[in-house]
């Protein structure tokens, strides 16, 4: 398939003496426009690692590309070539909600190498929803698993049912396991191509919280939450979207507009539905009942505000420069 195509890299790591070495890698991705927009894994094109990044198209044409988006938390990225002079055919999109456990799974990549491109292994959808834990202890979550074989150089490559329509774009397999892959339902993207193709960048909304996993929070916390699943909110910034709506800390949020939210992950990849202006209704468990409100996104930058804790830790409301990193010390994440 044309709109598969490989991917290799060049960068520079350092060992525990600060020796740097130069390093290479390869991967997969999809033609998503005829523009030159790429999509991959953030781990194949990783702009914290690499230097360097050339798109093998099925011609063996060779042509570099810039790393436009990433996130390391979703595993996606999207790169662009110049598609001047080439005749690029971008892929046909499938609706991966509507995938069923039991659907044909086609994964096309370049597995072990681009002397091996394009090649296609087929199996079917064993799973649905899976979470996975990565090496560096961080997880992944609402991914298909499937018995399509997925080896090293096929990630970022497609995953495609039975009508060739892209569903999901390759990710992992369950460590030294065949049979066991793993792949971002497409759905996940769209919103983030649609912005980036049309404006160039993808800005996602900001919520203004910063909250821990029930799940987590029920293992290390003092007191057991009355609810197994959600975001439970630590605090909230001064003048962001939750703010404005009336969120509280110490609520709990359970659901972002038809979205339901387990976690910190699941929250994320919910916002990535909404852009600036939007309004959503928000599920919220506070004083032992369901309450929702209203949120409307508005340009809020977290850089250099304070952090606001409604009826909890009131001494920290004049604290400034809140670090945006997706975890801090405590294991709580800022949306």
């Amino acid at each position: 398939m044309s709109s598969v195509v490989g991917i290799t890299t060049v960068g520079v790591s350092e060992d525990m003496f600060s020796n740097q070495k130069q390093t290479s890698g390869l991967g997969s991705g999809v033609i998503v426009s005829s523009e030159g927009y790429i999509l991959t894994n953030n781990h194949v094109v990783d702009p914290s690692k690499t230097t360097s990044v050339t798109v093998i198209l099925s011609d063996g044409t060779k042509k570099e590309a810039k790393v436009l988006w990433s996130d390391k938390t979703l595993d996606l990225a999207v790169i662009k070539i110049d598609p001047k002079g080439l005749d690029l055919k971008a892929v046909e999109f499938g609706d991966s909600s509507q995938v069923s456990i039991g659907d044909k799974a086609i994964a096309i990549g370049n597995p072990l190498g681009i002397n091996l491109k394009s090649t296609l292994t087929s199996g079917y959808i064993s799973g649905k929803d899976r979470v996975i834990t990565l090496q560096d202890g961080s997880t992944m979550e609402g991914l298909f698993q499937t018995d399509a074989a997925i080896n090293p150089g096929n990630s970022g490559g497609g995953l495609f049912n039975d009508q060739g329509q892209l569903i999901g774009i390759n990710t992992a397999k369950a460590g030294n396991s065949d049979g066991i892959g793993f792949s971002i339902p497409i759905n996940l993207a769209k919103p983030i191509l649609e912005q980036i193709i049309q404006n160039g960048k993808f800005e996602s909304v900001v919520l203004g919280v910063q909250g821990i996993d029930v799940s987590k929070y029920n293992v290390l916390g003092q007191e057991k939450l009355p609810v197994d699943s959600g975001v439970y909110v630590h605090e909230v910034l001064s003048g962001s979207p939750a703010d404005k709506a009336g969120l509280k800390s110490k609520d709990i949020i359970t659901k972002v507009g038809d979205s339901k939210v387990t976690s910190n992950s699941t929250l994320k990849t919910a916002l990535l539905n909404y852009k600036i202006g939007d309004k959503v209704k928000i599920e919220v468990y506070r004083d032992g009942k369901s309450t929702t409100l209203e949120v409307t996104f508005t340009e809020f930058n977290l850089k250099n505000v304070e952090k606001k804790t409604n009826s909890y830790n009131r001494n920290r409301n004049n604290r400034n420069d809140i670090n945006n990193d997706n975890n801090d010390n405590n294991g709580n994440d800022e949306d």
